[in-house]
C-alpha cells in the first residue's frame, strides 16, 4: 500500500506554494493593500487591468463587481422592463448574483467547473446583495494564470516517449503490430461517470470495446485520466503485446509527460497510468482531437448500471461498428 501524503487543497496539484498560500490568506482575512485602498479596490483593479487577456473579459468582471450588468433588476430600476423575474427559472429576481451564480441553470454549469470552488463556495459576499470584488478578482487572476500556463504548454512540441503535441481531427491507424487504444469519459448526471475504450489494429479493425459506469463526482480531467487508466488496465488484462493510447484530453497528456508531479488525486492517478505504461509495451500516450475520438466518446455511454463493466473482444455491439464507419 502506498504511504499517506499531506495534501494542500488550495493548489491544483496538492503541493503548497507561496502563491496558493497568499490566495488563501487574502480570501480569509483581507490584506494591508485592501485597507490602503480605503475601500476603493484600486489596487485590485490595477492587477486585473494589467492582465494579458482580452479586454472584454476584464470589462465583464468589472461590470459584474460594480453592479453594471444589464440584468433585469437593473433594467427595471431604469424602467426598461416590466418585471425583474429571471427568464430562465421564473422564480427569483434576476440580479448579478442570481444570474451569474445562484440560478439553477447557471449552477448546473459551475458545478462541473473548477471556478465553482474558487468563487461560488468562497467568501464571495460582502453583503447579501453585493459581490465581494476582492474574492472575484483573486479567483479571476488565478484562473487567468492557470489558463496562460496551459496554453503555453499546449503550444509546445514534445518529442519524448509520452505525448506528441496536439493531434489531428481524424482517427489514423497505428503501425503494423500495434493496437491503438482510444479512451474517453462522459459525465452523466450529477455523480456518475462513464468510461469508454476502443482498440483497433493497423487495418482499422476492432480488437476490443470496453465501457464502465462509475459513481463518482470527478472533475472532467480526473474522469479523462481514469479513462486512460481503464484502457491500459484492459490492455494488460487482455495481454496485448504492443499498444499506443490516444485521448482528447490535452491536460492529461501534459501531466503524463511529467509523470505526475503533485499529490492531488489527479496526480496520483497519472502516476498509476505511468507505472502501468512502463509495465506494458506502450509506445506512448498521445493526443487526438475530439473528431478522432468519437467512437470512444460514444462508447463511454454504453453501460447503464453503476458498477457495470462491459468488455467485448468478439461480437461487438452493432451500433459501435456503425459509429466506426462514420469516422
Amino acid at each position: 500500500m502506498p504511504c499517506d501524503l499531506l495534501y494542500w487543497r488550495p493548489s491544483r496539484n496538492g503541493e503548497y506554494t507561496v502563491r496558493s498560500g497568499y490566495w488563501l490568506g487574502m480570501s480569509l482575512v483581507g490584506s494591508g493593500e485592501e485597507q490602503a485602498d480605503n475601500g476603493t479596490g484600486e489596487g485590485w483593479w490595477k492587477v486585473v487591468w494589467g492582465l494579458r487577456v482580452p479586454p472584454k473579459l476584464i470589462h465583464f468582471v468589472w461590470r459584474a463587481c460594480t453592479g453594471m450588468l444589464a440584468v433585469k433588476s437593473n433594467l427595471l430600476r431604469h424602467h426598461c422592463c416590466g418585471n425583474a423575474v429571471c427568464d430562465l427559472c421564473w422564480v427569483e429576481e434576476e440580479t448579478e448574483i442570481h444570474a451569474l451564480l445562484q440560478c439553477p441553470w447557471t449552477r448546473s454549469f459551475w458545478g462541473a467547473n473548477e471556478f465553482d470552488e474558487l468563487i461560488v463556495n468562497a467568501r464571495i459576499f460582502e453583503k447579501e446583495d453585493r459581490v465581494c470584488p476582492e474574492v472575484v478578482v483573486m479567483g479571476f487572476t488565478r484562473l487567468v494564470s492557470d489558463y496562460q500556463g496551459y496554453v503555453e504548454a499546449g503550444l509546445m512540441t514534445a518529442t519524448d516517449r509520452v505525448g506528441e503535441g496536439i493531434g489531428g481531427d481524424v482517427w489514423t491507424p497505428p503501425e503494423n503490430g500495434v493496437i491503438k487504444i482510444n479512451s474517453d469519459a462522459a459525465i452523466i448526471g450529477d455523480a456518475e461517470v462513464g468510461l469508454g475504450v476502443v482498440g483497433r489494429d493497423s487495418n482499422g479493425e476492432m480488437v476490443l470495446v470496453a465501457s464502465k459506469r462509475c459513481r463518482a463526482g470527478w472533475s472532467v480531467k480526473m474522469a479523462e485520466a481514469k479513462a486512460v487508466l481503464f484502457g491500459m488496465e484492459i490492455a494488460k488484462r487482455l495481454e496485448l503485446s504492443s499498444i499506443i493510447v490516444e485521448t482528447d484530453a490535452l491536460n492529461v497528456i501534459h501531466v503524463v509527460k511529467k509523470n505526475g508531479i503533485g499529490r492531488s488525486m489527479f496526480d496520483l492517478c497519472i502516476k498509476d497510468v505511468c507505472e502501468l505504461a512502463n509495465s506494458l509495451d506502450c509506445r506512448g500516450v498521445v493526443h487526438v482531437k475530439r473528431g478522432g475520438n468519437t467512437v470512444a466518446h460514444l462508447t463511454a455511454r454504453l453501460c447503464s448500471v453503476e458498477g457495470d463493466e462491459l468488455v467485448h473482444v468478439i461480437d461487438f455491439p452493432p451500433f459501435v461498428l456503425v459509429w466506426r464507419s462514420w469516422i
